[in-house]
């Protein structure tokens, strides 16, 4: 309240807005949070990617749950940052579309069991995909079916053998691993364009910014060390 009154520059009322929707939905405000939340979205420049995606993630907790944008403010929120709920500490409400086979029932039991999900009949959608040789899982928009984040399930990488010769459960701890390493981490631009904006392209995962700092080398943005 204190520093709406002090400052001047009409710019900085949507970051106003923001901070105050989170207070409000602390202090158990789930109404004026909301439309807080709403109100810095609208106004907020694009260029605020971490902080959209918090005040998003703020509306999608203060929405009633028969108010049917609150699917898309948790889709908002994860595509620009699928490690904020993390970092809140916050589950994800999430449902599972996973092979009727024994990789998916482990990967079923691993992900029931993590933390930072909540599994159950509604929410983000979690898919285990086929990308060319590659294996991945990723989330989905439970509004728009759209694809939020993704992990690469690194087979080779950590076991030295053919996705094919692994146990069903090794392959599921292989999933579980790219999904929370990956999909649910820190949204960080790296590539040539994004280095003076955060873009939420890619994540902190340790192999995601090896192949994204590659990138800006070879486009010779930056020297390479």
């Amino acid at each position: 309240a204190t520093a709406r009154e002090r400052e001047a520059n009409p710019g900085a009322l949507p970051f106003f807005d923001a901070y105050e929707a989170e207070v409000s939905l602390s202090a158990g405000d789930d109404d004026r949070a909301l439309a807080l939340a709403q109100k810095a979205l609208d106004t907020l420049p694009a260029t605020e990617v971490l902080l959209r995606a918090r005040t998003a993630a703020v509306a999608f907790r203060a929405a009633p749950d028969e108010r049917p944008e609150k699917w898309s403010f948790l889709e908002q929120s994860l595509r620009l940052d699928g490690g904020l709920f993390r970092r809140l500490g916050w589950t994800i409400p999430v449902r599972l579309e996973l092979p009727d086979d024994a990789t998916g029932a482990a990967l079923k039991e691993l992900l029931e069991a993590s933390p930072r999900l909540q599994v159950g009949d509604s929410g983000v959608v979690v898919r285990m995909v086929k990308r060319g040789k590659e294996e991945a899982i990723c989330l989905y928009g439970p509004a728009s079916d759209a694809e939020l984040q993704c992990g690469t399930a690194r087979f080779r990488e950590t076991t030295g053998t053919e996705p094919s010769s692994l146990e069903p459960t090794e392959r599921a701890v292989r999933f579980a691993e790219a999904l929370h390493l990956e999909a649910l981490a820190l949204a960080l631009g790296l590539t040539g364009n994004d280095l003076s904006s955060l873009d939420g392209s890619t994540t902190t995962s340790g192999q995601a910014v090896h192949d994204k700092l590659q990138r800006v080398f070879d486009e010779g943005v930056l020297p390479v060390p």
